[in-house]
């Protein structure tokens, strides 16, 4: 180890006990230097009487507050997780898929403040919406027709479908599509496979719309028809124009009933299916109403606010009795309680106010972009899932089954607690068996439970899926300073006589957790270039320890250390590929880890008897850095490793994105090498300096030359850039270990969150995140509305930080056991890796 001799009472239960048993727990090799300086006993404690038992030994003071605090945490975790369950099973009944929640139910996440932005985002209850482009849609549905029929409000709409394919207002677009007050009917073709039509009849009451609904029957096409090129969308929808003075007809209410009639006779009715998507259906779009308070007196002189009232009303009886397809989310109902009464005979809603442009009539592109959105995530998402078409959205689509792998797993979860039950029962040390870290069953049962919760949370329906949290930079900025706060109130010295390799190791971790911190709340809350900055700054600090341990050749060096260290990073997210079918390139950081560990570890031993040279080492890194980028750079070349990477059975991954990836992260890599050398050299200079203390000064001057570098960048860049992100992170920095009391002292807090770095990596997309990333697991037990939200972030999130605690060695100790002793480690660890290549390729 160290070259301290250790006692029996200094050991960890586990280690104690393998080595009473006469063989050392191989798991031992992968205790991380944070866990091991846990161990020691700080100065000054006071240390309680130990007991002895019949033969004489002595045994640990007994910790009951340890397991007592796990037991209570892992039912909370497991309370949650049942109401979640029992969410799905009986209020999701109806719709267990979310496809009637795409279009029916659901809110504007910009809807909680009027004044605020304009609505852009829609979350249906329980799934999120996928954007769709062009691209998506000719997949979808090639050589078909998406017709809409309707007034200037579904024009609108169809506007915004058209932009989908030609984004902008390009010149070449007819001008019937833009003019407001232009009636012709629309027809657009895009690429020989995907044909638009709009019809406009804003009294539905056209000799062409009779003719396309004549083959529908029950919402399909009778195949008694032939001939008829049925749309693949068929949305209608109109209703405003009946509302006009001087009305139209003596009862315009009624005319306008029995247009709508006439379009239900048509379509589907019944008892809705539990799965809607995927097929060719009408959907009747509700009327489109304006904002009243913005309307001119004189518009506003031409509508009857009751008589609009009154058709969004019938449109919601008429879906409730018959059945029929409303996108009622297009229109909220006049019956809804969040609408208010502003001016007599006029209706004010914030949705609807928020929706329209200044005349109160247009529609806002985004709004309409999303309404688009709606109808073809109930249409296409399942198609485009079918198809390996990566789809971010859990609405309307069918989840892969569990394959063996994944049954199997299910299967270890609920037998493996009874093993440990039993184990306990028949133990010679009941409490030993129950404390933390008892054992390797332990150990494989608390990984499969928490790799079941991966795959139970983002590849099936029973959790919910939501967009990430949007709040505002000042609360972001708030929920930083609250995690400073904690640091700070838990900052704490080393014990005294603390070996080198600790402080280190605590100044480390604790870099790492201020990172993984930061890189959790942007993952959360959409902050992508906070979290893409606290990604670079784990990589630069990861690679500058490993330069570090590699130049002071810790563990030996050799194969084995090398290997250890992969293990480290890869187990657990080994583990959750399989599980979830994952591929490797999917989890970033800890694919970029894995690939400039070995860059560094090749670095620094070639020739590694001349690191001390500055020279030699700065030459190194230059000759390493051009050899990286030449290969990377070399078309020809990667393209022939992608192709034996998907021939193994490795996933397709992008060329171009890893390349983006390995030349953007080779600054920070080889900066990171560089700043370890800096260390080592500051480190061996104070052991000789005699004028004082030389890494403070170094400190103080970073501190200095990082204040004017992020300032310049700051400035330099806009506020919301990647740079401005990482030069606040490295002021942060600098200022922490300039100042002597906080650079003698760590948090033990932030200490402590870096050491879950691996696990939370690699449970993070699927367990805390969703759709890969894309949004949140939502337990969808705190309603939908903001406070809903919240409450789930809040809970949820300290369930997925205990969890990762709870596994955090679970995967070091099941590596452990496969390496075993240094001698035949190899053999093993590669009869490992074949099995798990095999299952990966047999489950594919």
């Amino acid at each position: 180890m160290d070259g301290r001799q250790y006692s029996p009472a200094h050991l960890r239960p586990e280690i104690l006990q393998a080595s009473q048993g006469g063989v050392m727990s191989s798991a031992t090799v992968f205790i991380p230097p944070a866990t091991r300086a846990s161990t020691d006993i700080p100065s000054g404690t006071t240390l309680k009487p130990r007991r002895k038992g019949d033969d004489g030994d002595e045994f640990a003071p007994v910790d009951l507050v340890t397991p007592v605090f796990h037991a209570l945490a892992a039912f909370a975790v497991g309370v949650l997780v049942f109401l979640a369950v029992q969410r799905f099973l009986f209020d999701d009944a109806r719709d267990p898929y979310k496809c009637a929640a795409v279009t029916n139910e659901g809110r504007w996440l910009e809807s909680a403040d009027p004044l605020g932005p304009p609505l852009r985002t829609w979350q249906p209850r329980g799934c999120m919406l996928h954007t769709y482009t062009g691209a998506d849609i000719a997949a979808c549905i090639p050589n078909r027709r998406l017709l809409f029929v309707g007034d200037h409000g579904i024009k609108a709409v169809f506007r915004a479908l058209v932009h989908k394919f030609k984004p902008g207002a390009p010149p070449d677009l007819p001008s019937a599509l833009n003019s407001p007050t232009d009636e012709r009917d629309v027809f657009l073709e895009f690429g020989g496979s995907v044909t638009l039509e709009f019809i406009y009849d804003p009294f539905l009451n056209s000799s062409r719309l009779m003719t396309e609904l004549h083959p529908w029957h029950n919402g399909s096409v009778s195949t008694s028809v032939s001939g008829y090129d049925a749309p693949a969308v068929f949305v209608v929808g109109a209703g405003i124009d009946f509302a006009t003075y001087p009305p139209l007809d003596v009862n315009p209410q009624r005319q306008w009933h029995q247009a709508i009639n006439t379009v239900a006779g048509h379509m589907r009715y019944g008892p809705r299916p539990t799965f809607l998507g995927g097929r060719d259906t009408i959907l009747l779009a509700p009327v489109s109403h304006p904002a009243w308070e913005k309307l001119q007196p004189e518009v506003r002189g031409r509508l009857d606010p009751h008589l609009a009232i009154d058709t969004s009303r019938y449109l919601h009886e008429l879906a409730t009795v018959q059945g029929v397809d409303v996108l009622r989310a297009w229109q909220v109902l006049s019956d809804d309680p969040r609408v208010d009464s502003v001016a007599p005979n006029h209706a004010y809603n914030k949705w609807q106010s928020k929706s329209t442009a200044d005349d109160g009539m247009t529609l806002l592109p985004e709004v309409a972009e999303r309404r688009v959105d709606m109808v073809l995530n109930l249409r296409c998402n399942v198609v485009l899932a079918e198809t390996g078409r990566r789809v971010a959205s859990a609405c309307c689509v069918r989840y892969r089954r569990p394959g063996w792998v994944q049954k199997l797993l299910v299967f270890a979860a609920m037998v493996l607690p009874v093993v440990r039950l039993w184990m306990w029962l028949f133990s010679s040390s009941k409490l030993h068996a129950v404390a933390p870290g008892g054992g390797l069953v332990k150990h494989i049962g608390q990984l499969c439970l928490v790799l079941v919760l991966c795959f139970y949370a983002d590849r099936t329906p029973v959790f919910d899926k939501a967009n990430k949290l949007m709040l505002s930079p000042t609360r972001i900025q708030s929920l930083l300073a609250g995690v400073g706060v904690f640091g700070v109130l838990t900052l704490r010295r080393p014990r005294e006589g603390a070996p080198t390799r600790e402080v280190e190791a605590r100044i480390a971790g604790e870099c790492r957790g201020v990172a993984l911190a930061v890189y959790m709340l942007g993952s959360y809350l959409g902050a992508t270039k906070m979290a893409e900055a606290a990604g670079c700054a784990l990589l630069f600090i990861r690679v500058a320890e490993w330069t570090v341990g590699l130049l002071k050749d810790r563990g030996g060096g050799g194969a084995v250390s090398f290997v250890e260290e992969l293990v480290r990073v890869n187990v657990l997210v080994a583990a959750v590929a399989v599980v979830m079918r994952d591929h490797y390139a999917l989890f970033g950081l800890p694919a970029a880890f894995t690939f400039w560990y070995g860059v560094a570890t090749a670095t620094v031993r070639v020739s590694g008897g001349k690191n001390r040279v500055a020279a030699v080492f700065l030459l190194k890194l230059v000759v390493s850095a051009g050899l990286v980028v030449g290969i990377v750079s070399n078309k020809t070349l990667m393209a022939s490793v992608w192709r034996i990477a998907t021939a193994a059975g490795l996933g397709e991954w992008e060329v171009e994105s890893v390349r983006r990836a390995v030349l953007r992260d080779a600054w920070l890599a080889y900066g990171g090498m560089a700043a370890g050398a800096i260390y080592i050299a500051a480190s061996r200079m104070a052991v000789n300096h005699k004028g004082g203390d030389i890494m403070e000064k170094m400190a103080v001057g970073l501190a200095g030359v990082a204040m004017c570098c992020g300032c310049y960048l700051i400035v330099l860049q806009f506020d919301g850039s990647m740079y401005a992100c990482l030069a606040r992170m490295a002021m942060y920095a600098a200022l922490r270990y300039a100042v002597g009391v906080f650079r003698r002292r760590q948090s033990l807090l932030l200490v402590w969150l870096g050491s879950l770095e691996a696990a939370v990596l690699a449970l993070m997309p699927h367990a805390w995140l969703a759709a890969n990333g894309e949004g949140v697991v939502d337990l969808g037990i705190w309603g939908g509305e903001e406070a809903g939200a919240l409450w789930n972030a809040g809970i949820w999130t300290a369930a997925f930080v205990y969890v990762c605690w709870a596994v955090r060695d679970a995967g070091l100790a099941i590596a452990g056991s496969v390496m075993g002793p240094k001698e035949g480690g190899g053999w093993r660890l590669a009869t490992a890796a074949a099995i798990l290549w095999f299952v990966i390729i047999i489950q594919r």
